[in-house]
């Protein structure tokens, strides 16, 4: 009896070994100015082209974090691996950034420092509970929260635009 328990546990710790064995060891966490890419990609980039972040696919609607300023038009953004709160945390960069609402209701934190212009919407132009837009380097979105609340929340994060 005893036997049997000493080779059921043997073959079980063999299972172990060969199902360690069989995942590939985890990829080391990104340098300060690198980005993981969701199919694994690393980046080196300057945190400072970021002109906005969400944390959601536009066209999919799919939960994931996309990075905007480091890509060309037509695809615009990055996907990354990390949360928003944890990539902005890394890199130390979460005080340029200004967390506002798009107006289908996902967030979309925008980097101050990228913010040139922002005005109200014109008539027809975006839906109705749109009250701002904003243009950053790139990127013009719009946005549910007022002018007045947007123009004073991005120069509390230190931007500086034309109005």
């Amino acid at each position: 009896m005893r036997s049997w328990l000493v080779l059921a546990v043997l073959a079980l710790a063999s299972l172990h070994a060969l199902d360690a064995a069989a995942q590939p060891p985890p990829s080391p966490p990104a340098a300060p100015d690198q980005l993981i890419t969701t199919d694994g990609r690393r980046m080196g980039f300057d945190p400072a082209a970021i002109i906005a972040i969400a944390d959601r696919d536009p066209y999919t609607g799919a939960a994931v974090t996309c990075v905007y300023g480091l890509s060309p038009p037509p695809w615009a953004f990055i996907k990354v691996s990390e949360s928003v709160g944890t990539f902005l945390a890394r890199l130390g960069i979460a005080s340029w950034f200004v967390k506002l609402t798009r107006p289908d209701r996902s967030p979309v934190w925008i980097n101050a420092a990228a913010v040139f212009l922002l005005r109200k919407p014109l008539p027809g132009e975006y839906p109705a509970d749109a009250k701002a837009v904003v243009f950053a380097s790139g990127l013009i979105q719009a946005v549910t929260q007022d002018p007045a609340f947007v123009k004073a929340a991005l120069e509390a994060a230190g931007g500086r635009f034309v109005r």
